[in-house]
């Protein structure tokens, strides 16, 4: 279950995954900042639909995490981002930069 506080202008949401061997809790958080424009009625609306969302990237695995390699993060990128959003020429030109990148990044 997902939890959230008011944070500065934004809200921290925090998602409980367990606990690790060592028995600490593991947690996942970030801080969602609502449009100025809503009611209270629809930010906690817009809240509770953020926190449910959040949720689930977490339990699917689609959430970065601080731990991640960057070529591992740029290939999530890519394929996630990439291949829709870019025209075909920048798509191969980025990948063709990150090939040269990661050769140090093994």
């Amino acid at each position: 279950m997902a939890t959230a506080r008011a944070k500065g202008r934004g809200y921290e949401i925090r998602v409980s995954m367990g606990y690790d061997m060592n028995g600490k809790k593991i947690t996942k958080s970030k801080t969602w900042i609502p449009p100025k424009q809503f009611t209270p009625k629809q930010l906690e609306k817009e809240l509770e639909r953020q926190k449910v969302l959040f949720e689930e990237e977490v339990k699917t695995g689609n959430c970065p995490t601080s731990n991640m390699r960057f070529k591992m993060y740029a290939d999530m990128w890519c394929k996630e981002y990439g291949e829709q959003f870019l025209a075909p020429k920048t798509y191969y030109r980025y990948c063709d930069y990150l090939k040269r990148i990661n050769i140090g990044n093994l």
